[in-house]
């Protein structure tokens, strides 16, 4: 089980994937098994709350969040 070194909640989730996905070339990391779309962003339930995963330069996993 992979447990992120860092996170941050935001109002939406599209905008901050849209930078970091696009304009800044993160590649989103995409888990075996969890209802993730194509741009690895796991979307729960309900769709109230979505979640996208990357690594640091390091090889920490770090997460985005919008609740």
């Amino acid at each position: 089980m992979f447990r992120p070194k860092f996170g941050t909640l935001q109002s939406t989730i599209s905008p901050p994937t849209g930078l970091l996905g696009v304009g800044l070339g993160v590649i989103f990391n995409i888990y075996r098994n969890f209802p993730q779309d194509e741009l690895g962003i796991l979307i729960t339930p309900g769709g109230t709350v979505r979640v996208a995963w990357f690594c640091d330069p390091d090889g920490n996993v770090l997460t985005v969040t919008d609740a």
